[in-house]
């Protein structure tokens, strides 16, 4: 083999990417943020799970949380249109799930 082109990554695809020059002509017309993928965009091949109002500070901490039935692996648990963080089950723990990537970030004023 004398050479290898990565055509797609999960969601993406070559026919979606940007090249080095695209981009530097973005950013010296002070349009960078249209080349950025919003974070539920890039993870829209992961199921997702609106999260209770009781769970959600949970999830926000990164909480291990109860394993319920038919729960995918992984999931995405939702506030809404925000997503939180990406649970996964437990390794060692069948009647539990826990955080493989967490998403949320405070907004500080």
């Amino acid at each position: 083999m004398k050479s290898l082109i990565r055509t797609g990554s999960g969601p993406f695809r070559e026919k979606d990417s940007w090249t080095l020059e695209q981009l530097a002509q973005l950013q010296a017309e002070n349009r960078l943020e249209a080349a950025v993928i919003p974070i539920a965009g890039a993870l829209a091949h992961i199921e997702r799970r609106e999260a209770a109002e009781e769970e959600t500070a949970l999830i926000k901490n990164g909480a291990v949380l109860p394993y319920q039935e038919g729960m995918p692996s992984p999931f995405i648990f939702m506030a809404g249109q925000t997503p939180l963080a990406v649970y996964e089950k437990h390794p060692t723990k069948p009647d539990k799930i826990k955080p493989k990537t967490m998403l949320y970030i405070e907004a500080r004023s």
